[in-house]
């Protein structure tokens, strides 16, 4: 027979998360994703000018950080720890990154914007040479940022995690976002998957990496109305 119990959405919640599932539409709850993020992953974005083509496509792809499946929206809480640094012996950052500037690279008085060019996070703005007005500081350099690329996208014949200029089928340099230390919750209105990277303009030669959490988030269990009737059959 059927057996009816009021459960407040706090009771479903906690039972979602201890059985894994959200029982209101009967979609698995997604596990945690820990993801090392190199301080070598940039993705081939941003410019340095001193840097031929080739070398600047040393740096590596950007690293898969979370895939989202299904029709609904869903919204993972990003936090992030670890150093980067830009070479050996430079100052370490972690994913907040740091603000740096050019005028202080040895030798001393070295270098203007135009000596050495833009970061991922700038390369959306840049039209032409209009780069070379940024000023001396680099913001957020070496911090973590992420790019959504919708599932059709990351399916798509010839399709890399890098810049779209280098890549037959890539990701555009608008896609970008900061992230930092975070928390952050990103929320992803189709399937498809976030990216993550560093935001170095020349990042071939950086060391250390990032740990990154990505935690799903059961918005649909949390917008629950306050008291809810479960039938069981015993």
């Amino acid at each position: 027979m059927l057996t009816g119990y009021l459960l407040s959405a706090k009771c479903i919640r906690d039972l979602a998360i201890a059985t894994g599932f959200a029982l209101c539409c009967g979609n698995a709850i997604a596990q945690t994703a820990v993801v090392q993020v190199d301080g070598t992953a940039a993705g081939a974005f941003g410019l340095h000018v001193a840097t031929p083509a080739p070398s600047a496509l040393a740096s590596d792809d950007l690293v898969a950080g979370f895939t989202f499946s299904g029709s609904q929206r869903a919204t993972v809480r990003i936090t992030a720890t670890g150093l980067v640094s830009s070479f050996p012996g430079l100052p370490l950052s972690g994913p907040e990154g740091s603000i740096f500037d050019s005028t202080t690279v040895d030798p001393p008085n070295c270098c203007t914007r135009s000596q050495i060019g833009y970061n991922p996070l700038e390369e959306s703005s840049v039209v032409g040479d209009n780069w070379m007005t940024f000023g001396n500081l680099f913001l957020d350099a070496n911090a973590l940022m992420g790019a959504f690329v919708p599932q059709a996208t990351v399916n798509a014949a010839g399709f890399s995690p890098r810049d779209e200029q280098y890549s037959t089928v890539g990701i555009s340099p608008s896609q970008l976002f900061l992230i930092g230390t975070g928390p952050v919750n990103f929320t992803a209105t189709e399937p498809g998957t976030l990216f993550l990277g560093i935001n170095d303009l020349r990042a071939a030669n950086n060391v250390g990496f990032f740990t990154v959490n990505l935690e799903p988030i059961a918005s649909n269990i949390n917008s629950l109305p306050g008291v809810i009737l479960l039938l069981l059959d015993d």
